[in-house]
């Protein structure tokens, strides 16, 4: 379920666990807010700037976080199509929690 970000920020987040179900919002390290989504062991990322790559931030939140859904310890993330955002603005907060 929802954690403090910050917990997941400084990986001191309870691993979710195994084809549990949980939604977590984190932060990129970079002024931008994303949902991550787990269900049935799958993982689905929300990101109202549809960003090409992660950030290492965010990238070892989500290892951390979801270590436990994957039996060889890959975490491999699907993109959900999300509205997005305006280029410019500063809302992906708002769509973050909307997710």
């Amino acid at each position: 379920g929802c954690q403090s970000t910050l917990l997941c920020q400084n990986k001191q987040c309870v691993p979710v666990n195994g084809n549990g179900n949980a939604i977590q919002i984190l932060y990129n390290g970079h002024y931008h807010w994303v949902t991550v989504v787990c269900t049935e062991g799958k993982l689905y990322l929300c990101d109202s700037l549809a960003s090409d790559k992660l950030t290492q931030t965010l990238e070892e939140s989500i290892r951390v976080l979801f270590q436990n859904t994957s039996e060889d310890n890959v975490v491999t993330i699907h993109r959900l199509p999300v509205q997005q955002q305006k280029k410019g603005s500063m809302n992906c907060g708002i769509y973050a929690i909307a997710y």
